[in-house]
């Protein structure tokens, strides 16, 4: 019986490792004009996430700022530091469940930006500082190379992952690798339940 417990366990195990695996953890999802996405995208090593989004502008039409959506799902309670990069205005706008995982925003922009959805302390600017590194929206480049050494000397921590790209204005930030995803979590417990009662169907053996 232990036998047959013990190759649920590993079907079970095996059927999880054989899952394919998620997509990048950064994507663009809308915009107004299609240019190619550039970046990297690298294992979080430290048990905290830190990404850029750089962008040349979020839309066409520079009379004004324009929003940059930005979709954040639940990333386990893991820390998300996140480095906003952009030369036109953009309203960075957040939402998702992922949203309270955010410890830190760098915003560093060339023309006046602003982050929208997120708790204004936890927001740097360098929007017209004097410390103001620039902007970035190609990878690899001296400017994103300036821009992920002071985001990484800011927050401590490496950039795991980048995505550029000349225009857009909406990107989603999924759950980092490691991270089990709400289907995975149902099959666990789906699997724990088939070894739970296989172990209490055990017969019971009797002594003469």
């Amino acid at each position: 019986m232990f036998k047959s417990v013990a190759l649920t366990s590993l079907s079970f195990a095996t059927f999880l490792a054989a899952a394919p695996a998620s997509a990048a953890t950064l994507t663009r999802t809308s915009f107004e004009s299609d240019y190619p996405v550039t970046g990297f995208e690298t294992p979080v090593a430290d048990g905290k996430s830190s990404y850029l989004l750089g962008v040349y502008e979020a839309a066409t039409d520079h009379s004004h700022s324009h929003a940059a959506n930005v979709v954040i799902d639940d990333q386990g309670g893991r820390p998300l530091y996140l480095t906003l990069a952009s030369y036109e205005g953009v309203d960075w706008t957040f939402s998702g469940s992922g949203v309270s995982n955010i410890a830190g925003i760098l915003l560093s922009a060339y023309t006046p930006s602003s982050v929208i959805g997120v708790d204004a302390a936890k927001v740097t600017s360098l929007v017209g500082s004097t410390t103001n590194v620039g902007y970035a929206y190609t990878y690899p480049s001296v400017e994103a190379t300036a821009l992920i050494n002071y985001s990484s000397n800011f927050f401590r921590t490496p950039v795991d992952a980048a995505i550029m790209t000349y225009t857009g204005n909406g990107f989603v930030i999924a759950a980092p690798s490691g991270v089990p995803e709400p289907a995975t979590w149902a099959l666990m417990i789906a699997g724990f339940g088939m070894v739970g009662a296989a172990m209490r169907r055990r017969p019971t053996t009797v002594n003469a």
